[in-house]
């Protein structure tokens, strides 16, 4: 339940930022969102951390400098399509996460089909792969936007590798958390300088992007926690389901994306349902 907290929060604060891109870039949105984020994140390292851990500190670090990338690539992409963004994006990371868990955590257990737990999950993870195949499909949004999301998850993948490895027993999970946000900030601040871009954005787009940094915050902070003992096959499976029905719902009634929704689209988003009822079912 608290994965599932962290997915809907996660997709509450995207579609905030959907908002923003409209107004502002995606960099831009993306510093605001990160510097408020990294804010909250001294607080909660100073009071729950134990210092700095040297060289991992400094990989964690990098890891949220290179999350930075992948973040500001979905935003782009999701300027054209938020729900195709959020279901074709977060589905192929998901497809990624599970395989490559499966071999380095030993992670496979979790999908043995011998078991009631593994056929559920199994099944939650091919009705996955069919409602990212079925809305690909029906959206015809070029090879531009599908690069972008390619790309960004399979940063998305590395990084969350790359957490769980940390916090489930190297890394007390606050110092983890403190030295990617800090990546997360420096890498969007390096990435909108080296663009040209600058922070000019009026007062008005500056308390938004305060807002979503705070309601951004509290997804990863719910989620890392949870990676110390969870395994992250599952718990990213849920956070993703979880996020993509909120983004999506957000996408068709609070973006009025419904008119690029074709029948294969909606089969896509009832299967993200059915899967999500499932993968809660069997792990509950």
């Amino acid at each position: 339940m608290w994965v599932l907290l962290s997915g809907v929060v996660t997709g509450l604060a995207q579609s905030v930022g959907k908002n923003q891109i409209h107004k502002i870039s995606a960099l831009q949105m993306g510093v605001l969102r990160d510097v408020t984020g990294w804010a909250v994140a001294v607080v909660v390292w100073v009071y729950l951390g134990t210092g700095w851990e040297g060289w991992r500190s400094v990989i964690a670090m990098a890891n949220g400098a290179m999350v930075a990338l992948g973040v500001a690539w979905y935003f782009i992409a999701a300027r054209s399509n938020f729900a195709g963004s959020s279901v074709f994006g977060y589905l192929i990371s998901q497809v990624m996460i599970v395989v490559s868990s499966a071999i380095i955590f030993s992670e496979w257990v979790y999908f043995d089909p011998s078991t009631t737990l593994g056929i559920g999950n199994l099944s939650a993870l091919v009705l996955t792969m069919v409602a990212m195949l079925l809305y690909v499909n029906s959206l015809n949004l070029g090879r531009k936007w599908m690069g972008l999301l390619l790309a960004s998850a399979l940063i998305n993948v590395v990084g969350n590798l790359v957490a769980k490895y940390y916090v489930a027993g190297s890394m007390n999970v606050w110092n983890y958390f403190f030295a990617e946000q800090t990546g997360l900030m420096l890498g969007g601040i390096l990435i909108i300088w080296w663009r040209g871009q600058d922070m000019r954005v009026g007062w008005g787009n500056v308390r938004v992007g305060v807002w979503q940094g705070l309601l951004s915050i509290i997804g990863p902070m719910i989620y890392l926690n949870m990676l110390v003992s969870a395994p992250l096959s599952i718990a990213s499976l849920v956070r993703r389901i979880a996020t993509i029905l909120v983004t999506t719902l957000g996408g068709l009634f609070w973006y009025r994306e419904r008119e690029k929704m074709g029948g294969r689209a909606w089969i896509s988003l009832a299967l993200a349902v059915l899967a999500f009822g499932i993968v809660m079912g069997v792990n509950r």
